[in-house]
């Protein structure tokens, strides 16, 4: 955990100045045409990914003498799914406007939806704990891609130029990960394809892609609706916020990830649920620092990093600090259901999540802005971790556990508990 926390923390302070400098040069009209793109793709993860993320950790965990079947087979399923779902997005812009229109950097980057099949190899090494050789990969290309950002700014590069960036950085990765697992004093076995491997995976991993995907939506439909109602300079400052936003959500994500395999051991009931509620706690005082911590420095913060024609975007920041406090339990939430094998109940979730999100944007939008997008966004994460709990029995054993770590940070008495060795 140390590992990927300490390198999502080094991650923003190196890509905070490459952000500073795209954002100012590309101004908010092409800094937001840039982000509708990664948008758009992180949309298409799921698909490309075919929900088999925490399937494969979980199963990497509970059977090691099979990971070079479940590595090779799961990296065929994402590579052909990986060209279907980029081939698709390339295809959607004869019939969108909005997806034509951005197609300057979107045409290159769907290729990151090919290029993520080779990230089957971080599984491997989330499964067996390692985050040292993830940390120097991520890290290097990071650095070379923040670099290559800077030369583009001073060589007044055009978006597209950008949008290749991205995308080798993807590439990068996904190929310093697969060669450095066989590589490495701990090496991978050689990756094999099993049809019968390949059946048993897609038919549990469809679930989690529908889920995923619509999870997805429900999580970035408030950008799609400030692109596509606001326009170009609304959504530069709106994902100038989120931009922002990006550095607690890795240290969020990097926590829930790098804890997972501790869940995924086979157990009984009453000892997993105490690990997960330290989980949650963990995810939960990075909540907290980044609700305070998004509206106290948000509004000098904005205009410092981004330029001073992104200051009116902090009260966004602000919005997206404190549905923090909800969005981030979710990544814990959604690793629970993995460990159930509970797919449908992730689609419903994330479908009703979709809803809420689709009514609140169409009713906020239009008359408050960027800000109605933020809000809409809250009220989901909102309603994602509380209402829905209460709703879907599956995930009714995390409401009261979420809800104990969530106002553990303000009992000093209690941390000693929560912070106690995590173990399988």
């Amino acid at each position: 955990m140390a590992w990927l926390v300490g390198e999502r923390i080094a991650r923003g302070a190196v890509t905070v100045v490459a952000l500073a400098a795209v954002a100012r040069h590309l101004t908010p009209s092409g800094f937001g045409m840039l982000n509708f793109a990664l948008a758009i793709v992180a949309l298409m993860t799921p698909l490309a990914q075919m929900g088999l993320d925490a399937v494969l950790v979980r199963d990497l965990v509970r059977n090691p003498a099979r990971t070079g079947a479940l590595l090779g087979t799961s990296f065929v399923i994402r590579l052909v799914a990986g060209i279907a779902v980029a081939a698709g997005v390339v295809a959607s812009s004869r019939g969108s406007d909005l997806i034509r229109n951005n197609m300057l950097a979107l045409a290159p980057m769907s290729l990151i939806l090919v290029s993520q099949a080779g990230e089957v190899a971080d599984c491997w090494f989330r499964s067996r704990v390692q985050s040292k050789a993830v940390v120097v990969i991520r890290g290097s290309v990071i650095v070379a891609g923040a670099l290559a950002k800077l030369a583009l700014v001073a060589a007044n590069a055009g978006i597209a130029a950008f949008a290749w960036v991205y995308t080798i950085e993807a590439a990068a990765f996904a190929f310093g990960l697969a060669a450095f697992s066989f590589s490495g004093r701990d090496r991978a076995p050689r990756w094999t394809f099993e049809l019968k491997m390949a059946s048993a995976l897609l038919k549990e991993g469809w679930g989690f892609a529908l889920a995923g995907l619509l999870g997805a939506l429900a999580v970035r439909l408030d950008q799609v609706a400030v692109a596509g109602v606001l326009g170009d300079a609304p959504a530069g400052l709106y994902f100038g916020a989120l931009r922002l936003m990006e550095f607690p959500i890795l240290v969020a994500t990097a926590t829930a990830t790098s804890l997972f395999p501790s869940l995924a051991i086979e157990g009984n009931e009453p000892a997993m649920h105490v690990q997960l509620e330290k989980v949650f706690f963990i995810v939960a005082l990075v909540s907290w620092v980044t609700a305070i911590g998004a509206t106290v420095a948000g509004p000098w913060l904005t205009p410092l990093i981004l330029g001073r024609a992104y200051a009116q975007a902090w009260p966004v920041l602000a919005i997206h600090g404190w549905a923090a406090l909800f969005y981030f339990s979710g990544f814990v939430r959604a690793n629970y259901l993995a460990l159930r094998s509970a797919s449908g109940t992730q689609a419903s979730a994330a479908a009703s999540s979709l809803a809420v999100q689709v009514v609140f944007n169409i009713l906020l939008v239009p008359r408050i802005g960027i800000c109605g997008a933020a809000l809409a966004f809250l009220v989901t994460q909102a309603f994602n971790a509380w209402v829905l709990p209460c709703v879907l029995a599956p995930l009714r054993p995390c409401l009261a556990i979420q809800a104990r770590a969530l106002i553990a940070p303000w009992q000093p008495g209690r941390w000693r508990e929560f912070l106690l060795p995590i173990h399988g």
